[in-house]
């Protein structure tokens, strides 16, 4: 071989190696940006398969040992809903407990109407780390419209359970 050869070789080595180095840079460097992102960057995810429209979520983490899980719905389905519970399971972990509220301190929801509803954790999530879960509200339909309301108080049968899915990324 002759020195222009061998000087094409490695000059071609370096070519492709830099190639490959700088492939595993940019690789690294948008695991490290999705992993430690600001929420503005990774948007959480809500999905509820019937009954409601997810607005927002957060998943906040306290000092005090203890995460609560908060999320924002839209009723979409005709009637009123006296919502009895929520419940929350984010990694495995349950919830220790939970409710919904709507804008006007009910639980009863009526078709358009936002509520909020939150979960508690007895237990702290790492702050940045993205973390998914489900969640599932249960309630008893009360009327069909605003006007078949007499007393206020749903009737015992016609059962409501409708589940979630979310992915957040854990806020302070």
């Amino acid at each position: 071989m002759t020195k222009e050869f061998r000087i094409q070789n490695a000059i071609e080595l370096l070519i492709t190696y830099s190639w490959v180095l700088l492939l595993i840079t940019i690789m690294l460097s948008v695991l490290i940006i999705y992993m430690y992102a600001p929420k503005a960057i990774i948007p959480s995810t809500c999905v509820v398969y019937s009954g409601f429209n997810c607005q927002d979520t957060l998943l906040t983490s306290n000092t005090a040992n203890s995460s609560t899980l908060t999320v924002l719905l839209s009723d979409k389905q005709v009637g009123i809903i006296n919502i009895a519970s929520f419940n929350a399971i984010i990694s495995n972990i349950k919830s220790s407990s939970g409710s919904c509220q709507s804008n006007t301190g009910s639980t009863s929801v009526i078709s358009g109407e936002k509520i909020t509803c939150s979960a508690s954790f007895n237990s702290v999530q790492s702050i940045g780390r993205v973390e998914t879960g489900r969640f599932v509200i249960k309630g008893n339909y009360c009327a069909n419209q605003v006007s078949e309301i007499n007393t206020g108080a749903c009737p015992k049968n016609g059962n409501y359970i409708t589940n979630g899915f979310i992915r957040v990324q854990v806020q302070k």
